[in-house]
């Protein structure tokens, strides 16, 4: 609604509400006490002189809002759009369009709801059936059958006759000319995170060498090197580790492109099967029009997919610009926000029906608005054809189960909570009646006060310095925002807030490898004289009351509760290490080691930044979430670090939840996002500060959107 505001002095102009009515009759008879609003959707018709629309159009289109077709219109009243385009001397009837949005919004809902189901469905996108044994040449481990499945799959997508058949089959008359014969090929292996795709991708180049070396033999500026990349300088390592876990040695030369002293160009190129790279990096060479841009891949893997998943990114347009032979995406998430999550990487891929956004336009978007073709069809058919997903089903690993712990704070942290919560009110009247532009500020301080006050308690008011945080309080959500490699934090420089976790930026410096260690590796702290917070309290209970033969991870977004839960593990006389920014890569990897090797670490304390992805730690069989995530899929990224293969043991998560708190309104938002990612094409796009704060919305609803006109 703020966005309406930039109609204001423009003359004669009115405003309408619309409201479908059956909406009424489905509101709740007896609302909860924390209930104090109700949200549905609405319309807002504007309404206007004729020689005033340029002025409308004007207006409206410098704060970003786009008048949609109404959902109704009173009377004989005569409808024109001045944002629509038309061709100069064609009449357009545009009454004709009056309640075609509200039928597009149900063909997009049906849409999205389709693909999900095909998603998280255990029959459809499980490869071709039984593949023959793979004899691959290099590798030294045994594959599960389905890492053996996803190699065929791979290699498949990238022989021309197959591939030739499987856009006859598809009826796709002529594909994009990214190979020398005019095919295209790749796809996406979005099997759930723990059923390694590393090792199938490795396995994959191992088994593709001969074809690779083929395609690079005589032809000057090609490389049969597949190039690898990944989000941060942690996840190489775990290449590095999983080529020397399973490959016999020299089987693959990899070369790694990342760092400050990076070469300036890839030498001997033909030298190298595999080179490994970061996001930052590639965004850095796409600006600088390096060696990762003028060379032509045999493959281009892009672990983590879901970071290009922003098309206006720098990643994005790095990876897009690359040229390759084929192309890969690798993600347990291929939708985080909306369907346009898929499309973003259906235009790295280039594959056929949907190589390109104006494609997808077409035979999507239109198809949805004229009914000219099946849009479900389409897309189905395109995730059938090029996208292979298993969930953990395909592995049998031990039973597993969730349990939700709900804490409940003492009367003194309820009384500093309630303060903490009046004090920003005050604030945020006072930048209101000023009109200052510094409110959403204010919310954003609140919000994080009040996060990091559900976990350390009224110790958040013992003096931020000691406990480790920053003036501002701001977390570490995720590895994006929180790595400390500058190529990486580059991607960040014209941003205002995270893309991936939405945490506010501010510029922060790396904290050092300091501070009073335990005799185990721990950074411990001396008491303060605040209450011992309830949440961390109950943690701790789950720890040491466990059978001393269990190990647990426990995950947090800040360094002071992992802090004070080290200092109280070491009163208990219980074994544990801290990974977080402060750890240097090296001892993060010592530290690793020993919690696998050693029978006496029993718990590894770990920011959900920094060891969220990518790392194996099967010998864990409890994790703990301490605070929930905006973005649900950082909690399942943490979690698959136990829960994947080579797990032995049944694995318990612990999600520690705040009643009565901001952890309630953001559980009720992890919700009501999922559900907007499967109702909408694009239901993640419009995500602002008041989606965060007022989730009062019932999972059910949809979020308020502006449909002027």
């Amino acid at each position: 609604m703020l966005k309406l505001k930039a109609l204001k002095g423009s003359e004669g102009i009115q405003l309408e509400a619309v409201v479908d009515a059956s909406v009424f009759s489905k509101r709740p008879r007896s609302p909860s006490k924390q209930q104090n609003g109700w949200t549905f959707l609405l319309s807002v018709n504007v309404y206007g002189p004729p020689h005033q629309s340029s002025d409308v159009a004007t207006r409206l289109s410098t704060v970003s809002a786009y008048l949609q077709h109404p959902y109704s219109l009173p009377g004989n009243m005569r409808y024109d759009n001045p944002q629509f385009f038309k061709l100069p001397g064609v009449a357009v009837d545009m009454n004709t369009f009056v309640g075609t949005a509200q039928l597009l919004a149900s063909r997009k809902a049906e849409l999205a709801e389709d693909v999900f189901r095909v998603l998280d469905s255990d029959s459809l996108l499980s490869g071709e059936g039984d593949s023959d044994q793979l004899t691959i040449e290099g590798l030294k481990t045994a594959l599960h059958k389905h890492q053996e499945i996803a190699v065929t799959f791979v290699l498949d997508r990238e022989s021309v006759e197959k591939v030739r058949m499987l856009h006859k089959k598809m009826a796709i008359v002529q594909a994009p000319s990214t190979a020398s014969d005019g095919t295209a090929f790749g796809g996406i292996i979005a099997d759930r995170m723990g059923l390694g795709k590393t090792l199938s991708t490795l396995a994959a180049i191992l088994k593709s060498l001969e074809r690779s070396r083929d395609f690079a033999t005589g032809i000057a500026g090609r490389t049969h090197a597949t190039l690898v990349v990944v989000t941060s300088a942690q996840l190489i390592d775990v290449w590095l580790t999983e080529r020397s876990s399973h490959l016999i040695k020299d089987a693959l030369k990899v070369a790694i492109f990342h760092g400050q002293n990076r070469a300036k160009r890839i030498k001997d190129s033909a030298d190298f099967d595999l080179v490994l790279t970061t996001y930052g990096t590639l965004a850095s060479d796409h600006k600088s029009k390096g060696p990762l841009h003028q060379i032509k891949w045999y493959r281009v893997v892009l672990d983590e997919a879901h970071w290009i998943r922003n098309s206006s990114s720098k990643q994005f347009r790095a990876a897009t610009s690359l040229e390759s032979r084929s192309r890969w995406c690798l993600t347990g998430t291929p939708i985080q926000n909306s369907l346009n999550d898929l499309f973003s990487l259906a235009e790295f891929l280039r594959l056929p029906p949907l190589e390109a956004k104006h494609a997808f336009n077409t035979r999507v978007i239109t198809s949805l608005t004229t009914g000219t073709t099946d849009a479900k069809s389409t897309l189905s058919s395109y995730l059938q054809a090029f996208c292979l997903r298993r969930n953990l089903g395909s592995i049998n690993l031990p039973p597993s189960r969730t349990v939700v712990v709900e804490i409940s704070l003492s009367k003194r942290e309820t009384m500093d909570y309630k303060a903490i919560l009046n004090d920003a009110k005050r604030r945020m009247d006072a930048t209101v009646s000023r009109k200052n532009i510094t409110t959403y500020n204010t919310l954003f301080t609140t919000i994080l006060k009040l996060r990091r006050f559900c976990d350390i308690g009224t110790l958040a008011l013992q003096g931020t310095q000691r406990l480790g945080l920053a003036p501002d309080a701001e977390d570490t959500a995720c590895g994006f925002c929180s790595s400390t490699d500058d190529d990486i934090l580059s991607l960040l420089n014209s941003h205002t807030l995270c893309p991936f976790c939405f945490r506010h930026l501010q510029p922060a410096s790396p904290l050092p490898d300091s501070g009073p260690k335990s005799s185990l590796g721990g950074i411990s702290e001396p008491s303060s004289s605040g209450e011992f917070p309830t949440k961390l309290s109950r943690v701790l209970m789950n720890i040491t009351e466990d059978d001393p033969d269990s190990k647990h991870i426990v995950f947090s977004c800040w360094t002071a509760t992992l802090d004070l839960l080290s200092e109280r593990l070491t009163s208990a006389g219980i074994g544990f290490l801290i990974i977080d920014g402060r750890i240097s890569s090296a001892k993060r990897q010592q530290r690793l080691d020993k919690f696998r090797t050693e029978p006496s670490i029993r718990a590894l304390l770990m920011t959900i930044g920094t060891g969220g992805v990518g790392l194996t730690l099967t010998v864990a069989n409890r994790v703990h979430i301490v605070e929930p995530q905006w973005n649900p899929s950082v909690e399942d990224q943490a979690i698959g670090r136990a829960l994947r293969i080579g797990q032995s043991r049944p694995v318990i998560v612990y999600r520690y939840l705040t009643r009565n708190s901001v952890e309630q309104n953001m559980a009720n938002f992890q919700e009501k996002k999922k559900n907007l990612a499967r109702a909408t094409i694009d239901g993640g796009s419009d995500e602002t500060i008041d989606d965060k704060l007022a989730v009062r919305y019932p999972p059910s609803l949809p979020a308020k959107r502006l449909h002027p006109y």
